[in-house]
């Protein structure tokens, strides 16, 4: 049988947005408990227009569901207000007593028109230990 990405990783939508200048997406939370790393995959999508909005990120975290979420040290990120249709991925590490995750996104920069943009959070065990099991359970036929 073939080896399975769903086997050592868990994949959760993060957030989904059509953001303006200075406008922000609401993230979801990501409950990374059992993990040890979390790769955001975030993509922004074409603009029209001869300005481009940047997109800026940074990654909250929280010791419970629902938590006080505050800034994880070293999360912040930025995307160039030059790319349209690109991904990039942020890599962190879960802190296992704050393992609650939100990846928060904010348009800016000069931008006269939205763009469309996502985040998906891959959990992983970067120590190579087995991971917990998917929300949902995939066979194949």
């Amino acid at each position: 049988m073939s080896h399975l990405i769903t086997a050592d990783a868990k994949f959760k939508v993060a957030a989904v947005a059509n953001l303006a200048t200075a406008g922000g997406w609401t993230p979801v939370e990501i409950d990374a408990t059992g993990f040890d790393r979390a790769c955001f995959v975030v993509q922004r999508g074409s603009q029209t227009g001869a300005t481009k909005n940047t997109l800026r990120t940074s990654l909250y975290h929280a010791g419970t569901t629902a938590g006080t979420y505050a800034l994880a040290s070293g999360t912040l990120g930025t995307m160039a207000n030059t790319t349209s249709n690109k991904a990039y991925q942020l890599e962190f590490s879960v802190n296992a007593t704050k393992p609650f995750l939100k990846l928060y996104g904010t348009g800016g920069g000069t931008g006269t028109s939205t763009m469309a943009c996502a985040a998906v959070a891959i959990l992983y065990r970067g120590s190579r230990a087995l991971p917990p099991t998917q929300d949902v359970t995939v066979k194949l036929a």
